[in-house]
């Protein structure tokens, strides 16, 4: 499996944030942690990869889900950030992680959300 991410596998950068207090304004501060990996496969089979509606505040949006696997032994902490989850940065676009997990296959598992702008 490791000459797979060598050949396929680009760099992405996880960001966790860490809830650091309040701002004069009652804005929360995140402190950041962030975990650099040479190699981040995107799933090709997700099963949930067509767009669907969410309706929110702001109103009528697409949102797609998205899996990635990385090659690393890392352990990464729960999000403690109830209101900034962490983000994937892969080929210049951010996803949001909902679900990370080990995948019993020797890489850790993101599924994630196409961040919206």
């Amino acid at each position: 499996m490791p000459h797979l991410f060598d050949k396929v596998g680009d760099p992405a950068t996880l960001t966790m944030y860490t809830e650091n207090g309040v701002d004069v304004h009652g804005d929360n501060l995140y402190t950041e942690t962030t975990y650099e990996f040479d190699y981040c496969i995107p799933s090709t089979s997700t099963n949930t990869r067509m767009p669907f509606d969410r309706r929110g505040e702001l109103g009528h949006y697409l949102m797609m889900q998205l899996e990635f696997f990385v090659l690393d032994d890392v352990v990464i902490p729960p999000n403690t950030a109830v209101e900034k989850p962490p983000v994937l940065t892969h080929k210049g676009l951010d996803y949001e992680v909902m679900e990370i997990e080990d995948s019993k296959i020797g890489a850790i598992r993101f599924l994630t959300y196409r961040k919206r702008v």
